[in-house]
């Protein structure tokens, strides 16, 4: 049962106490500990969303949260754009000795409902992280409109929970508002994501020059809020006043 996200998986009426007292979800780490006080870490069966401008420190975000995840749970990493070994040597240089942790070259996430990714695809692992999401898609099913982009999502989102298997998908942030799937993606990852994480860049009043990365975080088991984003190899977060 998903009972500290937003709803509960399967739409079962529960009596109250039995959600009151039930025991807590385990949780995986992002190794972030910032973020672990935040929002508890990474629940199995939730769905993570992480999105910025190029460059800006997303991959290396999304990166962190699996190699530190993998010391509690098996995780699988696919990346649309980084060559497989080139990756994976990113991700031995973040992660423990005792990882569970691999690599896919292709790992497309984009199921048209009611496919229920039969391949055991989610069976696999206890966390999915698709950077950068997009990337991974067949072009010949790419969503045609902003509302099936959200549907499949929110399709995504069920199998998710399902399987209980958490997931972290990424994306590019269009430099502005666009009538695209780049341009989608925002709103479907505000629809549908239990933690969305955007990254935007912090400028100079006097001189409009980027001098830092803000990170908003949105919950929606325990609301918003906004953290300086230190990049490097090992990304740290430092919450705002």
């Amino acid at each position: 049962m998903h009972f500290d996200g937003p709803m509960i998986a399967g739409g079962h009426p529960y009596e109250l106490d039995a959600l009151l007292n039930a025991e807590a979800p385990t949780m995986l780490p992002t190794g972030i500990v910032a973020l672990d006080e935040f929002t508890g870490g990474i629940e199995r069966g939730s769905l993570w969303a992480i999105s910025g401008l190029a460059g800006i420190g997303v991959s290396g975000l999304a990166l962190a949260l699996a190699a530190n995840a993998a010391s509690d749970g098996d995780v699988i990493v696919c990346n649309g754009h980084i060559p497989s070994r080139v990756l994976a040597r990113r991700l031995a240089a973040l992660a423990g000795k005792e990882r569970r942790l691999r690599v896919a070259s292709w790992f497309s996430l984009l199921p048209e409902p009611p496919d229920d990714l039969g391949d055991g695809t989610l069976e696999q692992a206890d966390l999915v992280v698709v950077d950068t999401w997009d990337e991974t898609w067949h072009a010949a099913t790419w969503p045609a409109t902003r509302t099936e982009l959200t549907r499949r999502l929110r399709w995504l989102r069920h199998l998710a929970r399902d399987n209980g298997t958490a997931i972290v998908l990424t994306s590019r942030m269009p430099q502005a508002r666009s009538d695209d799937v780049v341009g989608w993606m925002a709103d479907a990852f505000d629809d549908a994501a239990d933690v969305c994480i955007a990254i935007t860049a912090m400028e100079d009043a006097r001189f409009g020059a980027p001098i830092a990365a803000r990170a908003i975080v949105r919950s929606r088991s325990v609301g918003r809020r906004a953290f300086r984003l230190a990049g490097g190899s090992v990304p740290r977060l430092t919450p705002e006043p």
